[in-house]
């Protein structure tokens, strides 16, 4: 039984912006693409929740949000974005989520697909989920909406209906009601053209979508789309996430305090290492590649990595190994306390005939 989790951040670039300048709580937060033509030429990028109850969305003139801005008094920064910034914090999140499931697909900046099917039941795939966001919320002080389905589609319409910071669970057996008086053009996928031509054709609900036959589909939109809406309306979608083979594995944890004791340190890469070749060995891999990762105190992130003379699947190797590179990085770095270490074990070979430049490496 598939089992997929759509992970959605809340506003994301805004709330990176709150992460390092709190003074912007009480703030509306719009994100901008300046122009270099002054300070209200270009357009919005994001606009956090505050921003969009005052009417301003993306993709809309930098000059008008302001004027929205104004004319209701609200308190509203507008900021430029930081797109380096936001990578970062979501490359951290996204190693958050990783470890806790196989299998990922990172759909942008600021959501990913995750496959939960090994947990078997929906009540275990909500436990997950629960504690990925609350991680997350920990971890990087930013909140994420979630959705549970049996496909990518479902998974991702569930995201959207509980925001922010929520989780909504479709079983397989709810799908078809949870669709059912749906507005067409919220079906994923569905822009407003084709939302305005179904409605033409008496469609203003998936229920409605639904009794038009396929070949009607396929005759106004073509087959591909014609065929696409059709099992939209059923609530079909893809399973599969194309993340599907393993670059990498890792495990990452936050120390109890910040430290750069390796006292401290050690027996938490003993753990992260052992975690992580049980790992490996599920899927029956060896690696020829070691990376310590290290969040500092200060949340910036950083990686040191080791190519080994020959592939392996030694728990002692990889202790040592990534044990080495965090004595490097600290000396190295005399005023740095980490605040979250990980192992992470890549350049994968299955002992079979394969090149190891088809893996991602650091």
């Amino acid at each position: 039984m598939a089992i997929i989790a759509h992970i959605d951040l809340d506003s994301f670039f805004a709330s990176c912006e709150r992460v390092r300048n709190p003074d912007l709580a009480d703030s509306g937060v719009v994100i901008c693409m300046f122009s270099g033509r002054g300070q209200d030429s270009g357009a919005v990028s994001a606009a956090d929740y505050t921003a969009r109850d005052l009417g301003i969305h993306a993709g809309m003139p930098i000059s008008q949000a302001r004027q929205l801005a104004s004319d209701t008094g609200r308190d509203v920064a507008f900021l430029a974005a930081d797109k380096p910034f936001y990578k970062e914090v979501s490359e951290r999140v996204m190693d958050l989520i990783r470890e806790h499931v196989d299998r990922i697909e990172v759909a942008s900046i600021d959501e990913a697909y995750a496959d939960l099917s090994h947990v078997d039941t929906y009540d275990a795939a909500v436990n997950v989920m629960q504690r990925v966001r609350q991680e997350i919320r920990e971890q990087e002080d930013v909140t994420a909406s979630a959705g549970i389905g049996p496909n990518k589609l479902v998974a991702k319409m569930a995201s959207d209906q509980d925001k922010p910071d929520g989780l909504t669970t479709v079983p397989p057996g709810t799908v078809s009601a949870f669709l059912a008086d749906m507005p067409v053009k919220e079906l994923h996928g569905v822009g407003p053209k084709t939302a305005d031509r179904l409605q033409e054709l008496g469609a203003s609900t998936v229920r409605e979508l639904r009794d038009i036959s396929v070949q009607r589909l396929v005759t106004v939109f073509g087959e591909t789309r014609g065929i696409a809406l059709h099992e939209k309306a059923q609530g079909e979608g893809s399973e599969i996430l194309e993340e599907r083979e393993k670059k990498q594995l890792s495990r990452i944890e936050t120390l109890p305090e910040n430290t750069r004791r390796m006292s401290d340190i050690r027996p938490v890469i003993r753990k992260l290492s052992e975690d992580v070749i049980g790992r490996v060995e599920n899927h029956d891999m060896r690696y020829k590649r070691v990376a310590a990762i290290f969040v500092t105190a200060e949340l910036e992130r950083q990686t040191r990595s080791r190519t080994l003379k020959a592939p392996t699947r030694s728990v002692e190797t990889l202790f040592r190994t990534a044990e080495s590179l965090t004595t490097d990085f600290l000396e190295t770095h005399p005023d740095v306390e980490v605040r979250r270490i990980g192992v992470r074990a890549a350049a994968f070979d299955s002992g079979e005939q394969q090149t190891l430049d088809r893996f991602q490496q650091e």
